[in-house]
Order: C-alpha cells, then sequence, then structure tokens
C-alpha cells in the first residue's frame, strides 16, 4: 500500500487496475503482497524504477488482460515521476519518424506555446527542453472519457517545471 498507493506515483496504473479487475483494492492489494512473497521481493527494498517493473510483472502473470491500455497507464506514470530516466523495456511505443526534429519545430512556433505552454512565452526552445519531455501514447491517458477500443496517438508534454501533463494532438507534429 505505502509503495504503491500511498506514493501516488502509480495512480493512473492503479485506477486502471481496480476499476477494471478488482471488486475491492483490499482484493488487489493483498493480491499483489502474496505476488511480493511468492517471489521474495518483500525481503529486500527497491527502487522506484524496480517498482513500476515489479508491478509491470504482476500485471502481466497476475492478470494479463488489455495490457497495451495497463502499459499506457504505467508508462505515464513512470514519466510523470521519473524525469529523466530511460523508459523501461516494457514502455517503448511504435516511433514517429522524425520526431526529436518535430519537437523542435513544436517549441519553434509561438502558436504552440502560448497555447501549450503559455509559461515559457518568450523562453528559446533550447531552454524549454531542458524543463519538459514529449512522449507518445496510444491514446490520451488523461482523458477518462477516451474511447480504448479506438485508439489515436497523442503526445504527451511533460512539463517538469511546473509539474504538469499536457495532452496534444499528434496532428500538430504531423505537418
Amino acid at each position: 500500500m505505502e509503495k504503491y498507493y500511498n506514493s501516488g506515483a502509480f495512480e493512473k496504473s492503479l485506477a486502471f487496475i481496480l476499476k477494471s479487475f478488482y471488486p475491492s483494492p483490499f482484493k488487489f492489494f493483498e493480491q499483489l503482497a502474496n505476488y511480493f512473497e511468492h517471489k521474495g521481493l518483500d525481503r529486500r527494498s527497491h527502487s522506484r524504477k524496480a517498482l513500476y517493473d515489479i508491478l509491470y510483472e504482476f500485471y502481466v502473470q497476475v492478470i494479463g488482460k488489455k495490457m497495451n491500455i495497463f502499459t499506457q497507464y504505467l508508462k505515464f506514470d513512470f514519466l510523470y515521476h521519473q524525469r529523466g530516466m530511460q523508459l523501461p523495456y516494457w514502455a517503448s511505443t511504435e516511433p514517429v519518424p522524425g520526431f526529436k526534429q518535430k519537437c523542435f519545430d513544436f517549441l519553434r512556433n509561438e502558436d504552440n506555446i502560448s497555447r501549450f505552454l503559455p509559461h515559457f512565452t518568450g523562453v528559446p526552445p533550447k531552454k524549454i527542453i531542458k524543463e519538459i519531455e514529449f512522449a507518445v501514447f496510444d491514446f490520451n491517458v488523461l482523458d477518462e472519457k477516451t474511447d480504448t477500443e479506438h485508439l489515436e496517438q497523442t503526445i504527451i508534454i511533460f512539463d517538469y517545471a511546473h509539474s504538469k501533463a499536457i495532452p496534444v494532438s499528434l496532428n500538430y507534429f504531423l505537418v
């Protein structure tokens, strides 16, 4: 409970698990505790990054349904709380060709800055890029009404300077 729920670092992924597969949070945490004990994970401390990997492996072995949906939520939680860390093996998304250049082009457009990152108005793109991260998701994980049956890629801008996550249509990057 303390490592996963109380930390707040697994908000989206736990919400998806609890809503989709468990009648009560107690049942989930009981099963997770049993998993920790069975794997011998309860006898040592774990880094935050390791906790993401463990939750992913638990999900694969115990639940195993709607993997693509769960992985996107877990990837969001990871990126929101783990600034600057390399994405884990389970968090890869199909790359957008020329994505890095498209991100810089996005930041060079003053209309984009005023619309999505107004607090960075007048700041050069090279400085902005040090405070944010762009990531591609299979759907808008921030929209609770997203129809996960009809997935549409979305870019999320992680604004670490202001603790925000901003969804942006992929169309802004395809120009």
